[in-house]
């Protein structure tokens, strides 16, 4: 890059992604300098004790996993603010030069918004998924999901552009997007938000991706996204983000009180509309401004759920969806 050499160059949908790999004995300090100042996010990733690498798997922990021996070169949410500051010693450089981490008298990170790491839960690990075959990937998934694969949800069988460039049965890898990040999240899990990138990265550690055509692999996650948008089971944030809706409970709507200080603008309900993917017609927007012009309606949230469903011709817990996103209900 400009005549710099660098490990790994990647375009990213967050942007250009350069990846440095020091190994000890390799280690040239010098360059990180020069690869700083190319001005795009950096990331060093250290390797202090190389001859305790055995194999992939210990690689594979290193480089993906390991916490303590990575560190911005540099980042867009850091900006110049590091750049006259005298050096320190950071506890990546410690790794490399003494084979251990020094816990660091300060603070030497900047807080920068990721999305929080996924357990595995019960499936193998990613590597070892990889080599079972489909059979016993759809047997996994069964147990996961609680269900015999014909009974799946629709979510789990969605056609969508590129849905073949994972090399696998589409209900498989829908399957697994809706069983790691769908349904934990619509029961209770803590983690609800979650990245386009994220999810990407997800399936490229567990399949062999074979675009059909230049990103057919980010169409085909991108449409099915979407779709579960448009089921009711995500609500679509800006920048390729996305959040879990509640699953509705039993008699859930029972429990559903309006929001006595709710309020509803064209502008609220277009933007909440586009969350969860409600296309609302121009008469049924007049309809519910009026609804909630001075107050709510006079009737109970769950008979006018039911109403709304006939009249957006949409299912409940897309309607529920927009009445949350919207702070209309409470409960």
């Amino acid at each position: 890059m400009d005549g710099i050499p660098v490990d790994f160059f990647a375009e990213t949908l967050a942007g250009p992604l350069i990846i440095q790999i020091a190994i000890k004995s390799l280690y040239d300090a010098s360059t990180r300098s020069t690869i700083r100042a190319l001005g795009y996010a950096a990331l060093e990733i250290s390797i202090p004790k190389p001859g305790e690498v055995l194999g992939i798997g210990d690689l594979r922990e290193v480089v993906l996993h390991g916490l303590t021996n990575k560190v911005w070169l540099w980042h867009p949410a850091i900006g110049n603010r590091e750049r006259h500051a005298p050096p320190k010693r950071r506890p990546a450089e410690v790794a490399l030069l003494f084979g251990e981490v020094e816990k660091p008298a300060a603070k030497l990170s900047v807080p920068v918004a990721v999305t929080p790491w996924v357990q595995a839960g019960g499936l193998a690990a990613d590597a070892a998924y990889r080599q079972l075959p489909v059979a016993e990937k759809i047997g996994a998934f069964e147990q996961q999901l609680g269900e015999p694969c014909a009974r799946w949800p629709d979510a789990a069988d969605v056609d969508v552009t590129g849905k073949g460039s994972f090399c696998v049965d589409p209900r498989v890898w829908q399957a697994d997007i809706f069983g790691k990040f769908v349904r934990p999240a619509a029961e209770g899990a803590s983690t609800r938000d979650f990245t386009m990138l994220t999810v990407l990265g997800w399936l490229d550690m567990r399949y062999r991706i074979v675009p059909a055509f230049e990103d057919a692999e980010k169409v085909a996650v991108h449409q099915y996204l979407r779709a579960l948008t448009a089921q009711g089971y995500l609500a679509e944030l800006p920048d390729q983000q996305f959040r879990v809706v509640p699953d509705p409970r039993p008699n859930g709507l029972s429990t559903l009180r309006w929001n006595p200080d709710a309020r509803l603008s064209v502008s609220g309900l277009r933007v909440c509309s586009e969350r969860v993917r409600l296309e609302i017609p121009v008469n049924q927007v007049q309809r519910l401004l009026e609804y909630f012009e001075d107050g709510h309606p006079a009737v109970s949230v769950a008979t006018f759920v039911q109403d709304l469903m006939l009249r957006l011709h949409a299912p409940e817990r897309t309607v529920v969806a927009l009445l949350r996103e919207a702070d209309l209900v409470v409960g």
